[in-house]
């Protein structure tokens, strides 16, 4: 008993107190308040299952009155409360939030960063707000916060619509059949392009929002936050793997295009037929075999006009590294030009790069 008395008489020092005060305990109290809550709970604890004289448990009314606020449908008394000077004490920066249609993306670091920092306030004084069943910060405790809570989801929302319109990238394909089929990544700077914008995308949602947040806040519930991680991680995985699959630089394949000169020469063979040959400098093309190695093809693609056309025709596609083109049943005597553009494929026949006809050079002969 003389326990029990000892506790009650401190709970009823804070309902004195918070009787004198216009608003209720201030926020400087939460430490003392949370102290005597841990009291309670040992106390009650201690002495679980057991009559102690004028009852068994503590569970002051008033105590918890004071904590929480009062609201009987008629007269709502929260914001005169412990809870309320404490989750309220942002104020001034949670009202100056913009109303959502004024919000801009300006907005959305300030608007995260507050609403973290308002809601950690739960995380201090834990058995506090336990002890009287509070789990969620809301408008009633903090002025203002429904405004922010709106501006949180409107951006939570808005970044997890963009991270599920984002291009889709393959994680793995596989090519032929059992038991000789094999599987590897798709190395297209298309493919490639997507999984880094997902990956950047994934990460900036978690860090902002957090998996907690991303399952609960969302509407629609945004359900497939571990699948989608899972794909991620096994497409970088399968990118960086080496068993049976080398994985291409297709944008340095790309600029080693962009920057080559493909030149085309011709020879009169007679018969109405002329040779054309299309060649890369010999060190341009020894690097693009070897980026290329096994896996990819090389294709020229010729076209042809006579000297007085205005438009080439074709093309002609060689699928073969080293080319030599003969152009057949020509007119004698008329003169004729080449030129030659350049596709790399990869083994599924998808251009990775390529590198158009009109910057090659102009190989001219007339028909003999």
């Amino acid at each position: 008993d003389k326990e029990k008395g000892a506790i009650v008489d401190e709970i009823y020092k804070y309902v004195d107190r918070s009787a004198d005060m216009r608003y209720g305990l201030p926020a400087s109290d939460a430490e003392g308040v949370d102290a005597l809550v841990k009291k309670i709970n040992e106390f009650n604890e201690k002495y679980y299952g057991l009559t102690v004289e004028d009852g068994d448990e503590i569970a002051n009314a008033d105590f918890i009155d004071i904590i929480k606020g009062t609201n009987d449908g008629k007269h709502n008394e929260k914001n005169k409360s412990l809870a309320a000077n404490y989750f309220d004490q942002y104020y001034n920066e949670v009202s100056v939030v913009p109303e959502v249609k004024k919000l801009t993306d300006a907005d959305k670091a300030t608007v995260i960063a507050l609403y973290k920092k308002v809601n950690a306030l739960l995380d201090t004084y834990e058995d506090t707000w336990d002890f009287v069943e509070i789990d969620a910060i809301t408008k009633d405790y903090a002025y203002g916060y429904d405004k922010l809570e709106a501006a949180y989801k409107h951006f939570i929302n808005a970044d997890v619509k963009a991270f599920n319109d984002l291009e889709k990238f393959t994680e793995m394909k596989k090519v032929g059949t059992a038991p000789n089929q094999k599987a590897y990544f798709d190395a297209s700077e298309k493919n490639v392009t997507a999984l880094k914008a997902k990956r950047a995308a994934y990460d900036a949602l978690v860090s902002n929002y957090g998996y907690s947040d991303l399952a609960k806040v969302v509407s629609p519930a945004y359900t497939t936050a571990v699948d989608d991680e899972a794909l991620i991680l096994a497409a970088e995985h399968n990118m960086g793997a080496d068993a049976d699959y080398d994985v291409k630089d297709v944008t340095k394949l790309q600029n080693y295009l962009n920057n080559a000169t493909l030149k085309v020469t011709t020879t009169a063979l007679g018969n109405t037929k002329i040779r054309v040959q299309a060649r890369f400098d010999a060190e341009t093309y020894k690097d693009i075999v070897a980026e290329c190695g096994n896996d990819y093809t090389i294709s020229y693609k010729f076209y042809h006009k006579t000297a007085k056309a205005t438009a080439f025709k074709g093309p002609k596609e060689k699928d073969r590294n080293y080319i030599t083109y003969t152009k057949l049943s020509l007119k004698k005597g008329v003169k004729y030009k080449f030129q030659c553009g350049v596709v790399i494929k990869d083994a599924q026949g998808n251009v990775v790069a390529e590198k158009s006809y009109k910057a090659s050079t102009t190989g001219s002969r007339v028909c003999r």
